[in-house]
């Protein structure tokens, strides 16, 4: 569709006059965005301005998908692994709205393995919002690609049967398939790519449960490809927030309810939360057995004996013969214990599995399919709310950024920034620069910043951002 030029001026002026007028207008901005010409409403302010100007932002930003520009309705953004696999580029992207706003930036490192996803729901309030880090890891970033194009869809797929409606099912998770998973054949990953272009069907806040589901039949999908990619794996962590309306500074009601959300993960992406008061909250523990009792314990009385078929397996045989050449003593068993560097132990603790060659330091993951037993893929999930037409951030990261800078150092970073995709950015940028000045070596990195809110920004008070932040998986 073309647009004439004379059209996107003026619509980019009542968008940047309605946002100037801010909670003194009754009216939101999604409301002004829903009564725009058919193609424009599904763009974001930032996306329009940028359409009115003959230079590009400055930003690297991705274009929303064609299924998209009917309207404003569901949103999408995901990491795109084409052309990406230069060593130390940066990717950006961000979106623009009245009561949300969100930036993404990567650096790659050596692999190129990390995965982000990013669905919207209306601005009606009655949907979720979907943020997703996936930290890809092993020989391939098949599990992260895996989690991009199908997690959301099991996990809004198992309430809609809960439920007893089909509608907006991914075909691929109806029928028989939803009890069992064969190989993944090369068909299937043509159409999983193809699925991670099509618009998503927006969900409501969903269940612990259909949360669990999706996470486990996400590492069944990975597991069942291990004839191709035995040891890719992939550590993840997802927030679901409800979507609400634009905060209206009129309407003495706007914070005498609750947002709801939820934050699930296995594995050590983290994600925090930084609300209107300066408040800090860790929303995850990473499952690391030198940071976390829990999982020590129970990694410690979980059942350590060989995956079935292990020791008959094409792969013992292999691993038995690579043993035998270089004088090495397999353990059928896995255990904790720590790598050793000429003979001497190094590192954090780790699980080994089958043999002392194969060790993780995330207790939890998804894929591994040469992990131990006592590695699985049942994540953690917290629910928490904030109050309903406040401010607050998000901050979702791989451990690239975690393994340099606390959730303290984050929370500081990241709160004296405004725009979410300049922090999104320049956190990304910071972390890359302590690793590289560290020695470290040059590990993929992602942030995801996610403002809820941001009109109300003007009340955020970040006198509290000098304590301590709090562990919110704690209070469980």
């Amino acid at each position: 569709m073309e647009v004439q030029d004379d059209s996107v001026h003026s619509t980019v002026a009542g968008l940047r006059k309605a946002e100037n007028l801010g909670g003194k207008l009754k009216g939101s901005l999604g409301s002004l965005r829903r009564s725009l010409p058919r193609g424009l409403g599904g763009m974001s302010a930032q996306s329009m301005r940028s359409m009115s100007k003959s230079s590009g932002a400055s930003l690297v930003s991705e274009e929303l998908m064609p299924e998209q520009a009917t309207g404003f309705g569901p949103h999408r953004s995901f990491s795109r692994p084409e052309g990406r696999g230069e060593l130390g580029k940066m990717v950006s992207h961000q979106y623009d709205a009245s009561s949300l706003q969100y930036g993404v930036a990567q650096a790659m490192g050596k692999k190129d393995q990390d995965r982000y996803d990013v669905r919207l729901g209306n601005e009606d309030g009655e949907d979720v919002h979907y943020f997703g880090v996936f930290d890809g890891h092993g020989t391939s970033a098949l599990a992260a690609d895996i989690c991009v194009g199908k997690l959301y869809d099991a996990v809004a797929s198992y309430d809609k049967r809960a439920r007893g409606s089909s509608a907006g099912l991914d075909s691929s998770l109806d029928g028989d398939e939803e009890d069992s998973v064969g190989p993944l054949e090369e068909q299937d990953l043509a159409s999983l790519a193809s699925s991670m272009t099509r618009q998503h069907a927006p969900m409501t806040m969903p269940s612990d449960e259909a949360i669990a589901y999706a996470y486990n039949r996400m590492d069944e999908y990975v597991r069942a490809s291990r004839h191709a990619e035995p040891r890719s794996g992939t550590c993840a962590v997802t927030v679901f927030v409800e979507s609400e309306p634009a905060a209206n500074l009129l309407d003495d009601d706007a914070a005498s309810d609750e947002t709801q959300c939820k934050a699930a993960w296995c594995g050590d992406c983290r994600a925090i939360m930084i609300t209107q008061d300066g408040s800090v909250d860790q929303l995850t523990l990473d499952h690391r057995i030198e940071v976390n009792d829990p999982e020590r314990v129970r990694i410690e009385e979980a059942d350590h004996a060989p995956r079935s078929g292990l020791l008959e397996s094409e792969l013992w045989r292999r691993e038995t013969e690579r043993a035998s050449r270089s004088g090495e003593v397999l353990r059928p068993h896995s255990f904790i214990g720590r790598r050793h560097l000429n003979g001497v132990p190094v590192g954090p603790a780790v699980v080994f599995s089958h043999s002392g060659g194969v060790s993780l330091q995330v207790t939890r993951s998804i894929g591994d399919t040469y992990a131990a037993r006592s590695v699985i893929a049942e994540p953690d999930i917290v629910s928490f709310s904030i109050p309903r037409g406040e401010y607050a951030r998000f901050v979702l990261a791989s451990d690239g950024i975690f393994e340099v800078l606390d959730t303290q150092d984050v929370a500081r970073f990241v709160a004296k920034i405004g725009s979410p995709a300049k922090a999104a950015a320049k956190l990304a940028a910071h972390a890359k620069q302590k690793r590289l000045y560290g020695g470290m070596a040059p590990d993929d990195i992602t942030a995801v910043v996610v403002d809820i809110n941001p009109m109300m920004r003007r009340n955020f008070k970040p006198g509290n951002l000098s304590k301590a932040s709090r562990l919110l998986s704690a209070f469980k």
